[in-house]
C-alpha cells in the first residue's frame, strides 16, 4: 500500500483515490523533482531550473514511475528501470553536466599540488585548497582576482591580475613586496624560495639561497620557470633551458638541452618538453622518474618528489618513478586537460571541470570533492 503524502489516505496504487495527487516520483530520493499542489489535486513536476537535468540516457524521456515492488524508477517511454541509487547517480552526473555548460558557472580552471597539499583556481579569480595546512598554506579562501597558482610543501602562491604576488603559508601570507617584484607574469616555489617571472623576461628570487638557487638575476628572454626542492629553472624564448642551485644529482646538467617548449622540476630532478612531442628528463633517478624517453605525443609535463606525470595529446595520462602511494596509477585516465604533481599524489583536470587524483591522501590532498563548487 502507498500512503498519499497530501491527505494520507492509503492506496493500492501510485495515484490517490481521494485527492488524486499523483505518486509516480519519488519526491524524497530525488531533490530535483517536487509536487505543485493544484487545488484538491496535485501533479508532479520538475522544477524550472532542473527541468532537463533527469533524463533516460537509453531513449530521452524524462517521464518516470516509481515501482513499490522493486524499488527501481522506471522510463514511461521505452521501460528502463534503474535502482533508487543508480537513477540518483545519474541525476547527480546529468545535472552536473547542465551546470558546467553554463558561461556563468565557476569552474576549476588551473591545478597546483604542494607536497601534501592541492590548490585549484576556479573561473572567478579565488582559489580553494584541501591537504595539509600545519603552515597555513591551505588559507587562501580569502584571495581574488587570481591568474596563476603554485605550492611547495610549505605554502601556497598566487599572482593576482595586477601582477602582484600573494603567499600563504611560511614566511606568513600577504604580499610579497620586494623591490623589484613587479610586472610578474609567472611564478614558481621550491623548497624554500620564491621565483618570479618578470613581463620583460628577467628573474627575480626571494627565500633561501644555500644552494644559489637564487641566483637567477642575471638571466634574460626568459618565458618560463620551474623550482625543484633546492633548484630553479628557466626556459628561455630560443628553446634553450637554464638552471641553477644544487646539482648532487646532475639535476641542472641541462645546457645542451634545444628547442624545448615546457619545463618541470621534481626534488631533485628536471624534465623538459621537447617541441616534437618528446621527453628529457636528468638528475635523480634512483625510482625510474628519468625514464621517459620513450614517450611520445606529450603536451604537457610535471614533476614529484620522485615521479614524472605526462599529458598525452589524446587526452591520456602517463606515468613513471615511485608508486609507493600509487601516485603513478593513470592509466585509465581520459579526457585530461592539465596535470599537477605533489610529493606523493597526481591530480587531473579534465575537459568538463573535474577533478580526478591518486596516490597519498593521509592529510587530504586527493580529496578532490571538496574543491569543486
Amino acid at each position: 500500500m502507498w500512503k498519499c503524502p497530501v491527505c494520507g489516505k492509503e492506496n493500492a496504487a501510485l495515484q490517490c483515490e481521494k485527492c488524486h495527487f499523483d505518486g509516480s516520483c519519488n519526491y524524497e530520493a530525488f531533490p530535483t523533482l517536487m509536487p505543485i499542489p493544484s487545488g484538491r489535486r496535485a501533479i508532479s513536476r520538475l522544477r524550472q531550473k532542473t527541468v532537463d537535468v533527469l533524463c533516460c540516457p537509453d531513449c530521452g524521456g524524462s517521464s518516470f514511475c516509481l515501482v513499490l515492488a522493486s524499488r527501481a524508477l522506471k522510463c514511461q517511454r521505452c521501460g528502463a528501470a534503474r535502482t533508487l541509487q543508480q537513477a540518483e547517480v545519474l541525476a547527480a552526473d546529468q545535472y552536473r553536466a547542465q551546470r558546467l555548460k553554463d558561461p556563468k558557472f565557476v569552474r576549476p580552471i588551473a591545478i597546483t599540488a604542494g607536497d601534501f597539499h592541492t590548490a585549484v583556481l576556479l573561473s572567478n579569480g579565488t582559489v580553494r585548497a584541501v591537504g595539509m595546512n600545519l603552515y597555513n598554506q591551505c588559507n587562501v579562501e580569502q584571495w581574488k582576482d587570481i591568474t596563476f597558482l603554485c605550492a611547495s610543501w610549505n605554502r601556497t602562491v598566487g599572482l593576482r591580475k595586477d601582477g602582484a604576488v600573494i603567499c600563504a603559508g611560511v614566511n606568513g601570507m600577504g604580499l610579497i613586496n620586494l623591490p623589484g617584484w613587479d610586472h610578474i607574469v609567472s611564478i614558481a616555489v621550491g623548497a624554500y624560495q620564491t621565483i618570479g617571472l618578470k613581463k620583460d623576461g628577467r628573474v627575480v628570487a626571494t627565500g633561501n639561497n644555500f644552494f644559489g638557487e637564487g641566483n637567477v638575476t642575471h638571466w634574460s628572454e626568459v618565458s618560463a620557470i620551474t623550482a625543484g626542492a633546492n633548484h630553479t629553472v628557466g626556459l628561455c624564448l630560443n628553446g634553450s633551458v637554464l638552471a641553477t642551485g644544487a646539482n648532487s644529482d646532475k639535476q641542472c646538467n641541462v645546457s645542451h638541452w634545444k628547442k624545448i617548449t615546457a619545463i618541470a622540476a621534481g626534488s631533485n630532478h628536471t624534465v623538459g618538453l621537447s617541441s616534437d612531442g618528446r621527453v628529457k628528463a636528468v638528475g635523480n633517478n634512483s625510482f625510474g622518474q628519468c625514464g621517459v624517453g620513450a614517450w611520445k605525443n606529450i603536451t604537457a609535463i610535471c614533476a614529484g618528489r620522485a615521479h614524472t606525470v605526462g599529458l598525452r595529446e589524446d587526452g591520456t595520462v602517463v606515468a613513471v618513478g615511485c608508486n609507493d602511494h600509487g601516485q603513478c596509477n593513470v592509466s585509465l585516465w581520459t579526457d585530461i586537460t592539465a596535470i599537477a604533481a605533489g610529493a606523493n599524489h597526481t591530480i587531473g583536470l579534465r575537459s568538463d571541470g573535474t577533478i580526478v587524483t591518486v596516490g597519498d591522501n593521509t592529510h587530504g590532498q586527493c580529496k578532490a570533492a571538496v574543491l569543486m563548487p
